[in-house]
């Protein structure tokens, strides 16, 4: 997503150790890195800011596993590529998509919604990539409503896509 190209500059240059030791150090850093996911920046405190970065930047091997995880699904075509499984699960799936999120356009809830046989799409106006963070009633009031709703006698007891 171009929303990334920044984040995949620093990454490509070598540099994700040190903006993640910045981020760190500097709150204010880290929110404005993370502003653009958040409908509210100001809910990322210093503690869950500590969360998140704090195993990714442990060590020279995390910030590594993290640059090639990043490097390796710079794009979508890890999801084209994996179409055909997609279209055989028959698990019953909720995409809860926020209308907002500047990194997977909306058009991505709908083309996986399209691909899975037992999916339910539900856009969640201007909410951002981490809204069940920022909107956790909701979330769970739309997942509970959802698993009312499917029928476990028959659901599938078990698929996967390999």
């Amino acid at each position: 997503p171009k929303a990334l190209d920044a984040l995949f500059g620093i990454v490509k240059a070598g540099g994700l150790g040190a903006f993640g030791k910045q981020m760190l150090e500097n709150g204010d850093v880290a929110r404005g890195a993370f502003a653009v996911a958040y409908e509210d920046a100001a809910f990322l405190s210093d503690d869950l800011i500590h969360t998140y970065l704090e195993p990714l930047m442990a060590d020279e091997e995390s910030v590594q596993n993290l640059t090639n995880f990043l490097l390796q699904n710079e794009d979508n075509s890890q999801n084209v590529r994996i179409e055909p499984k997609l279209r055989e699960l028959q698990a019953p799936a909720l995409i809860l998509w926020g209308t907002d999120d500047i990194f997977f356009d909306v058009k991505w809830a709908h083309w996986l919604g399209e691909r899975l046989p037992n999916a339910r799409v539900v856009e969640v106006p201007g909410a951002r990539l981490f809204f069940p963070e920022e909107r956790p009633a909701y979330f769970a009031s739309e997942v509970r409503a959802f698993w009312e709703g499917v029928d476990a006698r028959t659901a599938p007891r078990a698929s996967a896509v390999a």
